[in-house]
């Protein structure tokens, strides 16, 4: 298990999607309460990820992307993606 901390610190931004990667950027699947996580602005979530035996060794980082309603994009609307590197 990995647990990740992910801090919402744009207004904008309510979810975060959830995402595992091997060193070549190929996703790695797991598990997890859920892949969308809400977050208030402000706010700060620990977030449980549960890796299978086999794949525990080919995880490198995990990602946490932002996810804007399409309601309230706007041509200057950006999506971030922050990964942590799994040592």
């Amino acid at each position: 298990m990995v647990t990740v901390n992910v801090f919402n610190r744009r207004e904008d931004v309510f979810y975060y999607a959830i995402q595992v990667f091997d060193e070549d950027w190929k996703r790695v699947a797991f598990g997890s309460e859920t892949r969308i996580v809400p977050i208030d602005y402000l706010d700060k979530k620990d977030i449980d990820i549960y890796i299978r035996n086999e794949d525990r060794k080919r995880i490198k980082y995990v990602c946490t992307t932002s996810k804007l309603l399409t309601e309230d994009v706007s041509d200057q609307a950006v999506s971030s993606r922050i990964c942590s590197k799994i040592k």
